[in-house]
């Protein structure tokens, strides 16, 4: 049985090469869409404790060290009665 399949100097099928490039595009918009490139203004949450307390320490050292905004929020802790 004879094969249909075209084939370039170097071998390669129209086919796999189809694919090859489907895969290449596929592969730049989905890396594209991971990249954090753009500035985005922050979205602003309050967080509301009701006392200060070493429970809430995870989000002190997050809010400190900038993580939020990393993630492009802007978190404010603020203490509320209970």
């Amino acid at each position: 049985m004879q094969s249909t399949a075209k084939f370039d100097d170097r071998g390669i099928s129209m086919k796999n090469r189809l694919k090859l490039v489907f895969s290449f595009i596929f592969c730049v918009i989905l890396l594209s869409a991971c990249s954090n490139s753009t500035k985005e203004e922050l979205t602003k949450i309050e967080i509301a404790e009701v006392t200060r307390s070493i429970f809430y320490a995870p989000q002190y050292v997050a809010v400190q060290k900038g993580f939020f905004k990393e993630e492009g929020l802007d978190v404010e802790i603020t203490t509320v009665p209970g």
